[in-house]
């Protein structure tokens, strides 16, 4: 017995040590761990950029882990180039260009040599960008390029599909005022960019009047190689860019065409609320106000103060208004602060909850105090540290593959950015103090040009509160009906 006890006690002895050194040396709080410093060196744009024939930027990041290979097209053109009265035509041409096939395949051919292959095309058009993006196995490049060539400069654009996509557009169009969260983004992009073409409506008669000559005609003039930027990400080698593509640049003569440069200065409705009657038990909020442009002179260092702002305000569950509208008072579930900018023209800075119809008032009283607060005295050094800890962590997301960088640059580069962006990124989000902050949202985001933007039961949001704030203390109150969901929108 003397002898299994020994035994005993040393076993136990030599389990217990190390567990007894290993729990001496796990920190208290996960806040005390300490990780070894990441070294991350991004790839450079400069090292990435080649110049195809005829002057093309095109951007090559190479990945030759995964056999696949990815190809991106920009072209300068986009929805800002619709005709009036024929709204919607470059988002509808570019859906046919994707399905309507090609001179030499009708569309079902098409879609079965791209299935056959496993190759994913993809088109689409934005204000001011028309793109298509193809991705393939290695094996299968040269046929991509010749498909994707084909879509380009032969499409047959099928009546048939064309009639398919409009009536699909029509049913997205009747279903546009279905829930709030919609109607209430609707509303806003007419509120604050009214006469802008940033607030033109796609509507049933704009859809109705586009035909496949209209689409022939904007594609054979928007689809050119002068406005072209080109990206390729993946298992592909830098030197062979310009003979991979040489099918799709062979021949191709520019158009001429000059895509709408959109006005630089706004004319938004005037400051106050404005309420969208929807039949709901919930309310949305958005607390908005036009913001900067890419463009802005001070673009860089407020774009960077705005951002760390925003996440002190409402940028994760530790935020402000978190804390007080949900935590605190429990009036919300979805409480959220950004602003984004556009290129050329203002964006948006935005105060965004959901919350029950009669919580609407003191929700949007909370965020104006927040707001007087973050304006009139900077945020805690704990604040300001932790929101650009929460901003740092998503740095690396910019760099997630090769196509990913790719096509970043490729934007930058459309989006006449500078290529070093993503790059400086990092360091000028450290840079604002927390009285940078304070300043920048003084002067970015003066509380008296806030537009309240709420879609909700207009009867109880605009009831008078027997106490508590009502959303009349926030300046004149504005009652807004949707009407035709596939027509215009009709501003006071």
């Amino acid at each position: 017995m003397t002898l299994r006890f020994s035994i005993l006690v040393l076993l136990m002895t030599l389990v217990a040590g190390p567990l007894a050194v290993a729990q001496d040396a796990i920190p208290e709080s996960p806040s005390d761990l300490v990780f070894p410093e990441l070294e991350f060196q991004p790839p450079s744009p400069g090292d990435a950029r080649i110049e195809l024939p005829g002057g093309i930027p095109c951007f090559v990041v190479e990945d030759h882990s995964v056999p696949v290979v990815t190809l991106g097209l920009r072209f300068r053109a986009g929805s800002f180039d619709d005709p009036e009265g024929k709204e919607g035509l470059a988002a509808i041409a570019m859906q046919l260009l994707r399905t309507g096939g090609t001179d030499a395949m009708t569309p079902e051919e098409l879609s079965e040599e791209l299935e056959r292959l496993a190759i994913d095309v993809t088109a689409g058009a934005g204000d001011r960008a028309l793109t298509v993006s193809a991705s393939c196995l290695t094996e299968d490049l040269e046929r991509c390029v010749e498909l994707v060539t084909d879509m380009i400069r032969q499409p047959r654009l099928d009546e048939s599909r064309l009639a398919l996509i409009k009536a699909q557009t029509m049913e997205g169009l009747r279903h546009r005022f279905d829930a709030p969260s919609q109607v209430a983004q609707i509303y806003l992009d007419q509120i604050l960019y009214r006469g802008h073409p940033a607030s033109r409506t796609v509507t049933a008669s704009s859809v109705e009047a586009i035909t496949v000559e209209d689409i022939r005609q904007f594609l054979e003039q928007a689809l050119q190689p002068a406005t072209l930027i080109v990206d390729m990400g993946g298992d592909v080698d830098r030197s062979e860019a310009g003979e991979i593509l040489q099918p799709l640049l062979d021949g191709w003569e520019d158009t001429g065409f000059e895509p709408t440069d959109p006005p630089a200065e706004l004319d938004p409705l005037p400051p106050g609320v404005y309420v969208i009657d929807v039949p709901a038990a919930q309310a949305i909020i958005y607390g908005a106000q036009p913001s900067m442009s890419r463009h802005d002179p001070d673009y860089d260092p407020d774009f960077y103060a705005m951002r760390v702002g925003n996440m002190v305000l409402g940028g994760g569950f530790s935020s402000r208004l978190t804390q007080r509208i949900r935590v605190q008072e429990g009036l919300a579930y979805v409480v959220q602060a950004y602003g984004f900018s556009n290129v050329g023209y203002p964006g948006q800075q935005l105060l965004v909850a959901l919350v029950d119809a009669p919580s609407a008032a003191r929700a949007c009283q909370i965020m104006e105090e927040e707001l007087s607060s973050l304006s009139a005295e900077p945020p805690t050094p704990e604040e300001t540290a932790r929101a650009k800890q929460g901003l740092f962590s998503t740095w690396v997301g910019f760099f997630e593959s090769a196509s990913s960088i790719a096509s970043d640059y490729a934007s930058l580069l459309m989006d006449d950015m500078p290529l070093s962006f993503y790059l400086e990124w990092y360091d000028k989000t450290a840079a604002p103090t927390a009285a940078d902050v304070s300043a920048t949202f003084e002067e970015r985001v003066p509380l008296a040009e806030m537009r309240w933007v709420i879609a909700g039961p207009a009867e109880a949001l605009t009831a008078e509160p027997e106490d508590g704030p009502s959303l009349a203390d926030l300046g004149p109150v504005t009652v807004l009906t949707p009407g035709d969901p596939t027509g215009q929108v009709e501003l006071p």
